[in-house]
C-alpha cells in the first residue's frame, strides 16, 4: 500500500533531457498497440497520453496488456484513495478531468507511472513494445486513432512530470485500426468458449499462452533471458487467489484463471485457486511455453 502523494512524487522523479519516441500500430483483431523507445541510458517514469478515436470506443476492460514496469495507475488511485494497492485498477482515465475511466469512451487518457517499491526510484525500460495494447469496439470498418501528449497530466512531451522530450512535441501521431466486428479470439467451437463467455470474454484470455500461466501476455526479463511466465504473472495470480467473482478488481486478475474453470476451495468456488498455481509453477521461467491455448 502506498499513499497517492508518494506515488505522485516518485512518478515525477525522472531523469532529464531524454528523447522518447512513441509509435502506434494496428495490432490486428481490432487492437491498438502503443510502444516507445528511449535514448540509451535514460528512460521515462510515467506517461500521460490523450487518445481520440473516430469510429470506435475503448472500455476499461479493453486493456489487453500493459508493460509491467508501469505498475501504478494514478487516476485509478485518485478515484479509489481509501482502497488502493500498487497494481490495482487500470490505466485509462477521463479525458478532461482527474479520475479513472468507468465506461467505454472515444476520447480518454492513458495515465500510468513506475513505482519502484525497492526505494531505488528505477525508471521503466529504454523501450516498451508494447507499452499498452487496447481492444477497440465498434461497427466493422476503419477506426481513426490520434495520440497526443496529455497536457492535463504532464508536459507536451507526454512523459509525465519531467522535462523529457518526445516526438509528440512535433505533433500528434495517428494510426488506422481495422475493426471487423465479427472475429473473436476464442472460436465458438473451442471447448473453453463457454467459460470465456461466462467471465465476460476477457481480452487477457486471447494471449496464446494464457492457459499455461501467462497472465499478462508479455515477455518478462529475468536475468539474461525473456520468459512468458514470470514474477509479474505470480503477482496477478496472487491478486485473484481465492477471490470471489464480485471482487472489484475481477477484470484485472481473471487472466490468472489458467484452468479456465472454477475450483472448489472450502465451501466456495473460485476462479483462481491451487490448480492455477500448479500450472504457473509448471511453466515458470521456462524457455519455451506452448502457444496453443486458443487453437
Amino acid at each position: 500500500m502506498r499513499k497517492l502523494a508518494l506515488v505522485l512524487v516518485l512518478a515525477m522523479a525522472v531523469p532529464a533531457m531524454a528523447a522518447v519516441t512513441f509509435t502506434a500500430v494496428d495490432n490486428g483483431s481490432g487492437q491498438l498497440k502503443i510502444s516507445y523507445t528511449a535514448d540509451p541510458g535514460d528512460a521515462p517514469r510515467g506517461v500521460g497520453l490523450r487518445v481520440t478515436i473516430t469510429g470506435a470506443t475503448v472500455a476499461p476492460d479493453g486493456v489487453v496488456a500493459v508493460d509491467a514496469a508501469f505498475n501504478t495507475y494514478i487516476d485509478y488511485a485518485a478515484s479509489n484513495p481509501g482502497n488502493f494497492n500498487v497494481g490495482d485498477g487500470h490505466p485509462l482515465a477521463l479525458a478532461t478531468e482527474a479520475g479513472a475511466l468507468t465506461e467505454a469512451a472515444a476520447d480518454f487518457s492513458i495515465s500510468m507511472g513506475v513505482l519502484d517499491e525497492t526505494g531505488n526510484q528505477a525508471p521503466a525500460g529504454e523501450s516498451a513494445d508494447p507499452l499498452i495494447i487496447l481492444q477497440l469496439a465498434g461497427d466493422p470498418g476503419t477506426a481513426n486513432v490520434t495520440i497526443c501528449a496529455d497536457t492535463l497530466r504532464g508536459p507536451d512531451s507526454g512523459v509525465v512530470g519531467s522535462v523529457l522530450e518526445s516526438n509528440l512535441q512535433a505533433g500528434c501521431i495517428a494510426v488506422d485500426v481495422v475493426i471487423t466486428g465479427e472475429e473473436e479470439c476464442i472460436d465458438p467451437t473451442h471447448p473453453d468458449y463457454a467459460e470465456w463467455t461466462a467471465v465476460g470474454k476477457p481480452q487477457s484470455w486471447c494471449a496464446p499462452s494464457q492457459c499455461y500461466g501467462d497472465a499478462d501476455g508479455l515477455k518478462e526479463v529475468i536475468g539474461k533471458g525473456q520468459f512468458s511466465v514470470g514474477f509479474n504473472d505470480i503477482t496477478i495470480l496472487l491478486a485473484g487467489f481465492n477471490k470471489p467473482n464480485a471482487d472489484a478488481n475481477f477484470a484485472t486478475w481473471i487472466a490468472a484463471d489458467f484452468t479456465r474453470s472454477g475450483e472448489v476451495i472450502g465451501k466456495g468456488t473460485f476462479r483462481v485457486g491451487f490448480n492455477d498455481i500448479n500450472i504457473l509453477l509448471a511453466n515458470f521461467n521456462k524457455a519455451v511455453v506452448p502457444t496453443d491455448c486458443n487453437d
